[in-house]
């Protein structure tokens, strides 16, 4: 865990992809970490979520959204800087990850569906950083792609989850799939069970057949 927080401070100190391409940082201006359980490393079997990247934190209405994000931004550089404790991270995440997804729809996937068990889980993003870039319409997006992917999992998070160690690596969203295929993410992790999943955004039919899988993989997950 000791290696995991390390690796984080240095991705909070990186700013390779923000130099190198046309994308600005998101209202977290910084790495960001993701929830993992208090008993994930003594967990029966350790369950890894794989991700794209950041999404915005706190609730949906835009002051409250610069609020909550102006509060995470400070716990990370006070994390940074050895002033707040990972527990704090952990407890701001914990509290904010309602908010994720319309309608909850975070919550609902991973522990109503998948049936994770909040304590022994544990999230991941492949890119750490929150980006946004202008779209056709002239306005800024949330942004990733395959290079900002790869720069960020060479960095810094192929450490992490290599520190990790899952049983089981759920990717989440067809994004993510292709990034393991790209990044032959099975040959590096040839112990591991690596399982699809569709991301928890994901509307209309989408969404129902991620529901649909997500309860598949629960079942093979108790079996």
């Amino acid at each position: 865990m000791e290696k995991i927080k390390e690796q984080l401070k240095k991705a909070i100190e990186c700013n390779h992809c923000f130099e190198n391409l046309d994308i600005e940082r998101g209202i977290v201006k910084a790495a960001q970490p993701r929830w993992i359980g208090e008993n994930y490393f003594n967990a029966e079997q350790r369950i890894c979520i794989l991700m794209i990247n950041p999404g915005d934190v706190g609730p949906k209405a835009e002051y409250s959204q610069i609020k909550s994000s102006n509060e995470f931004q400070s716990l990370i550089e006070g994390f940074k800087d050895d002033i707040v404790s990972w527990e704090d991270l952990m407890f701001f995440i914990l509290r904010d990850m309602p908010n994720w997804g319309v309608g909850g729809k975070y919550m609902k996937l991973y522990f109503d569906h998948l049936g994770l068990a909040l304590k022994d889980s544990a999230f991941l993003n492949i890119m750490l950083c929150s980006a946004k870039k202008l779209d056709r319409n002239g306005q800024m997006k949330n942004f990733y792609n395959q290079q900002t992917m790869q720069n960020c999992f060479e960095l810094h998070t192929l450490s992490m989850l290599t520190e990790l160690n899952p049983d089981v690596c759920i990717l989440s969203g067809t994004t993510v799939w292709e990034f393991a295929s790209r990044s032959n993410l099975r040959s590096l992790f040839p112990k591991c069970k690596f399982e699809e999943l569709n991301h928890y955004a994901a509307r209309g039919h989408h969404w129902y057949r991620a529901i649909d899988k997500a309860k598949i993989i629960s079942n093979d997950l108790q079996s």
